[in-house]
């Protein structure tokens, strides 16, 4: 995975204090300046040191410290007092449930807690003006027709785009006519890609073990277990002689031998349809309009088990699905996942959701220019965040839906941090390091920037002391001059 890097100064202001909460003030900063830097044992030594005198937003820290060394016990202990109090926070109940170890029942009360509290807001208002650093490319491969859902397949032997496009003539001559469409069909096709000059060529129809009669795409790929996912018009009839949409899957390698087989998940009378694989979370993303959601089109995910058999679909939740659709999900790295949702007005927006714990989800429209005044979706990155694809019929395209690329080039701008302390004590600065205020406003002015890690660097050595800076922006720092002569 990439890592950003920031590099600047730091403003160190000198200040005299007053005692009084002084001590207990720098007791936790120590504290929390080994938690942040992962010196658990030390750390709980110096959280101990406060005795009674431990405020509720400590206890966190507190506690995951003695949880990271594998005491449970003592983490519930530590946390119970903060989960029991009106401060108590969604994570906080999840957390709290993880440290019980002897009482099923208590742990899926306090999971029901969470589930019942809002997800903390993660909307930050940009401080400062920032142009997009992403250029949207419309595919050469785009015609007056509507192409979609790409999905760029990465593996050892070359990189292929597939999508789908408009069934040609030859499929259509095999339609039963009792089946109308009202509405194009599409299959799937495959094409290489340039990713120097962001081209595809080569384009290719995937073989009758994949495309059918009827509609075929988008897909996805298990790259773990060589597994391709993909939706295909089931022949079935949903409710008002619409047709279901189920899906699909095969070994990659047999494609031009086998059939694909149908999932298990699929159900009689509803579509599931779009998957998305999340290959080392084992998991299979899809939407899906079955009953139990909360309307329309809702995301789920079922865990891919062994021989690829796929688990029992679970709904993600509130967070995410509305009584609108949900639709062209995307995961990434495990925790991020793009999909498009229906606004009131009926266009399609692309949003990123961020996964907290469980099926808690903190959710924000992507900026332009990924959303723009039509319908957006079917976001797509690669793994090595080097380019990005999203299928859109905003303005002056190719045709109706068209396919869009992009170089992955976010901006990255730290901010000026200040910090004022006594020029005699050491300044410790642990949770609101130099990376806490930078990483608000690159999410602020570009979502994109939470994909990756991000660490510090000093640039410029301190003029009047010494200072340990860690890549995780916290750091110590020890005046050596006069104060006459600062």
């Amino acid at each position: 995975m990439k890592k950003g890097f920031l590099f600047l100064g730091l403003f160190v202001f000198c200040g005299m204090f007053g005692q009084s909460n002084l001590q207990l003030n720098r007791t936790i900063e120590w504290a929390n300046y080994y938690f942040v830097n992962e010196d658990y044992k030390t750390a709980i030594a110096k959280y101990l040191s406060l005795e009674d005198n431990i405020p509720h937003d400590v206890r966190r820290n507190f506690a995951k410290s003695y949880a990271k060394i594998g005491n449970l016990k003592k983490a519930e202990k530590i946390l119970r007092p903060l989960v029991d109090s009106n401060d108590a926070v969604v994570l906080d109940y999840y957390n709290f449930a993880s440290y019980i170890t002897e009482n099923e029942s208590l742990k899926n009360e306090y999971r029901q807690k969470a589930l019942r509290l809002p997800i903390a807001d993660m909307t930050f208002e940009p401080t400062m003006d920032m142009e997009s650093g992403y250029e949207l490319v419309n595919l050469n491969i785009n015609t007056t027709e509507s192409e979609f859902g790409a999905y760029l397949l990465e593996n050892k032997d070359e990189t292929e785009l597939i999508y789908a496009k408009k069934q040609s003539k030859k499929y259509n001559q095999g339609l039963k006519k009792r089946i109308k469409s009202n509405s194009d069909i599409y299959n799937l096709y495959r094409a290489k890609f340039n990713y120097k000059m962001l081209k595809v060529d080569g384009e290719t129809p995937f073989p009758k073990g994949i495309n059918s009669v009827f509609q075929d795409g988008p897909a996805s790929w298990d790259e773990l277990n060589n597994q391709f996912y993909f939706t295909r018009s089931s022949g079935n009839y949903k409710r008002e002689e619409l047709i279901q949409l189920d899906l699909y899957s095969l070994d990659y390698s047999e494609i031009d031998e086998k059939t694909a087989s149908p999932l298990s998940i699929n159900l009689n009378g509803y579509s599931t349809l779009h998957p998305a694989v999340s290959p080392n979370n084992r998991r299979l993303y899809f939407s899906s309009d079955r009953p139990g959601g909360y309307g329309g089109m809702d995301l789920y995910y079922a865990a891919i088990l062994l021989n690829n058999s796929i688990g029992v679909p679970v709904n993600l939740g509130p967070d995410i699905n509305t009584p609108a659709d949900e639709i062209f999900p995307f995961i990434y790295d495990e925790k991020f996942l793009f999909y498009s949702a229906k606004s009131d007005a009926g266009k399609m927006n692309l949003k990123l959701a961020i996964n907290s714990v469980d099926i808690r989800w903190q959710v924000r429209n992507l900026p332009n220019p990924f959303n723009g005044a039509n319908d957006d979706f079917s976001f797509h990155l690669n793994n090595g965040l080097d380019y990005g694809f999203l299928s859109s019929n905003r303005p002056n395209g190719k045709g109706d839906d068209d396919l869009y690329v992009f170089r992955f080039t976010p901006k990255i701008e730290g901010l000026p941090d200040k910090y004022t302390y006594s020029p005699t004590d050491t300044l410790i600065v642990s949770t609101n390091g130099v990376l806490a205020n930078d990483e608000k406003q690159l999410f602020a002015n570009d979502p994109l920037t939470a994909l990756f890690q991000k660490k510090i660097e000093l640039n410029q050595n301190v003029k009047h002391g010494k200072i340990k800076l860690n890549s995780n922006g916290s750091f110590l720092y020890k005046n050596n001059t006069a104060l006459k002569e600062i």
